[in-house]
């Protein structure tokens, strides 16, 4: 019959040892192996190199294409922000004003023959409202009506700017002398006539103005653009009877043009 021999007071003899089988001598030191066989070593010096340390090529890759991101953010907010604002100076510039400063009519031969004659005479004012822009005008189509009927015509080839905020003075002549102008209706002599012998006359001005916009602090040239000035209810006294009399604004004041596009 087994009995269980007992070394000491209050202790039992080991069963592994009983039967040959060794202990392990260092529990902690099996421990620490088998986390380092899985990956997980415990060293103080490894975990914290492992854990702690980037590679040094990844942390400049990282810092230099951030900073390459931002310089190419920079420039591009810069030229959007150029191009805004040229788009908005130049696309969308002021336009000039026309006010109709002096108006002229001389050799008004307004009688049943069949050749009527008469030279009109307009000083326009092109004023320049833009802060930024210059007007430059190279060219002025003009027309002269009496109510609806074409009278008179003329082409004159310009070459000259505005200042921004500046102003300037556009002469514009035309005649019936001028052999390419067309016949004026015998009906329309008479109501020009009946209207001059009772005390006024009006005409409609229209002009088409050949112009472009410049910026005035560097060489760059807007889109070119056709303004259609109209100088309406031009009301005329005449001063004096036959040839030699002529006829000016019944006003005497300056009278503003409307434009469009």
């Amino acid at each position: 019959m087994a009995t269980l021999s007992q070394d000491e007071p209050g202790q039992f003899s080991n069963p592994v040892q009983d039967h040959g089988l060794s202990q392990p001598r260092n529990i902690s030191h099996t421990v620490s192996y088998g986390q380092s066989h899985v990956g997980y070593d415990c060293s103080p010096n490894t975990y914290r190199y492992a854990t702690l340390q980037p590679p040094a090529s990844h942390t400049f890759c990282n810092s230099g294409c951030i900073r390459c991101f931002i310089a190419i953010s920079s420039v591009s907010i810069l030229f959007v922000l150029f191009a805004f604002l040229l788009a908005f100076f130049v696309v969308h510039p002021d336009f000039p004003v026309f006010v109709m400063d002096t108006f002229y009519i001389s050799n008004f031969i307004n009688t049943s023959n069949p050749k009527f004659t008469a030279d009109w005479e307009a000083n326009i004012l092109v004023n320049n409202p833009s802060e930024k822009l210059k007007v430059h005008i190279d060219g002025v189509e003009s027309y002269m009506f009496y109510q609806s009927e074409f009278l008179a015509t003329s082409s004159t080839d310009l070459n000259f700017h505005v200042k921004p905020k500046g102003h300037s003075l556009l002469h514009v002549k035309m005649s019936t002398n001028n052999p390419d102008q067309p016949e004026v209706k015998q009906w329309v002599v008479d109501a020009m006539s009946r209207d001059r012998n009772e005390g006024s006359l009006s005409f409609n001005m229209r002009m088409l103005v050949s112009s472009s916009f410049k910026a005035a602090t560097f060489n760059f040239d807007g889109k070119d653009r056709i303004l259609k000035v109209y100088c309406d209810n031009l009301d005329v006294v005449f001063v004096g009877t036959g040839p030699k009399g002529f006829g000016v604004l019944s006003s005497g004041q300056s009278q503003p043009c409307s434009i469009s596009m």
